[in-house]
């Protein structure tokens, strides 16, 4: 007799496995869908997708454990998962490559996230509970980097749970630069500054996002002589002297007169606004001009036309 045919019954029989397991139970929601996320199992390329993959169908990135485990071990009769002999497996099998798997290899046999499933299958793959704790947030550390050339730095991901618990994340977090040629990212969580610049680094968990910012500066602060005439300018200061620039001379009047006109108008002054502008001894004009341009009801419809695309 066949006992895939029972899924139950293999839940059951489970269980008395569990109590060969002397560590703290794996968990369905916080354990097992991280390792199928990080293999890219439920990436939308995969099984993810909305018609899944070969017969066997999980939510995007994981964002419905409880249909996921239903289908993990309930559906297909029950064949996807032996509790009595967890490494014949079929979800362990097809992702070692031991079974043909349009896929190719996902997990080693010696990796922690095959240890993960394969523990959480010998323990009875006990539900996920229908009132479970979720993620309050994301904690990165470093919370910000600033890199020399060729400089790395590893990454610590800690998710909080609403249950007070704090979760080590980092081996199962996915990660994006969004300026790989500025900054790198591995698999891993390792940050390595590629060229002088700045960007931020994407850390995506079971559905939570958070982000790093990361500074190359391109060499050692230059001594400038910059007066602020606000908040904003004593930021951009400081960031300069981060960076190791210095900032451009101040513009003349014609250029400022046309670059405030397009930056906020998105039109050029007219011959006679811009002689006007030039010829104007008022040391305030240049705050003025932009006080005017911001009245003007082409500042809403430039401005509601570049954000509504």
């Amino acid at each position: 007799m066949r006992a895939v045919v029972f899924p139950r019954a293999i839940l059951a029989f489970g269980l008395l496995a569990a109590t060969l397991c002397a560590d703290e139970p794996v968990s369905f929601t916080r354990d097992v869908i991280p390792v199928l996320t990080k293999a890219g199992c439920n990436a939308g390329a995969c099984h993810g997708s909305f018609q899944g993959r070969g017969r066997f169908r999980l939510s995007l990135l994981g964002f419905d454990p409880k249909t996921d485990y239903e289908t993990i071990a309930l559906h297909g009769r029950g064949r996807r998962v032996l509790p009595g002999s967890p490494a014949n497996s079929l979800i362990l099998r097809k992702a070692t490559g031991a079974m043909p798997h349009g896929g190719g290899l996902r997990l080693t046999t010696d990796s922690p996230g095959y240890r993960i499933l394969h523990d959480y299958i010998a323990q009875g793959l006990a539900p996920p509970p229908a009132n479970g704790p979720h993620i309050a947030r994301l904690e990165i550390s470093p919370g910000e980097a600033v890199l020399q050339a060729a400089q790395a730095v590893p990454l610590k991901v800690v998710a909080h749970w609403s249950d007070g618990k704090a979760q080590d994340a980092t081996a199962w977090s996915l990660y994006d630069s969004l300026d790989p040629g500025v900054v790198e990212v591995s698999p891993d969580g390792v940050v390595t500054a590629a060229a002088p610049g700045k960007t931020a680094v994407s850390v995506r968990y079971l559905g939570q996002v958070a982000s790093l910012g990361v500074s190359i500066p391109f060499g050692p602060a230059q001594p400038f002589e910059f007066a602020p005439a606000n908040y904003i300018d004593e930021l951009l200061a400081a960031e300069w002297r981060r960076m190791g620039l210095a900032p451009a001379p101040l513009a003349s009047d014609g250029d400022f007169v046309r670059r405030a006109s397009l930056d906020l108008v998105g039109t050029l002054p007219t011959a006679e606004e811009a002689r006007a502008f030039i010829a104007s001894s008022d040391p305030n004009k240049r705050v003025s001009l932009i006080d005017q341009l911001l009245k003007r009801p082409e500042y809403a419809d430039y401005w509601s036309l570049k954000w509504g695309d």
